[in-house]
């Protein structure tokens, strides 16, 4: 989500109407927010879709991936150590 501000409407406070003077301010702003995401809908049901990312994902997904590569790793390791394992008992 994204807001954007203007100002607007100077107010003179003194004598002068000089705007690069000190003597004046901004009486009005308005503001506009900008979604940044897509409405994903079949006809009847939708949800949005923010394209960010938090550090719990973050935490989440390399938790994941790390036990991913322990399971493969361990798969390789014991079909490894068992067809060696196997070729010993064959002599």
């Amino acid at each position: 989500m994204e807001i954007n501000c203007e100002f607007s409407e100077p107010l003179f406070l003194g004598t002068d109407p000089d705007p690069t003077k000190d003597e004046w301010e901004f009486s009005a702003m308005t503001c506009g927010i900008e979604d940044q995401f897509q409405v994903i809908s079949d006809g009847e049901n939708s949800f949005n879709l923010y394209p960010s990312i938090s550090y719990a994902e973050v935490v989440i997904i390399s938790f994941l991936i790390f036990f991913l590569f322990l399971k493969i790793f361990g798969a390789i390791w014991n079909f490894g150590h068992d067809f060696i394992i196997r070729q010993k008992w064959l002599r």
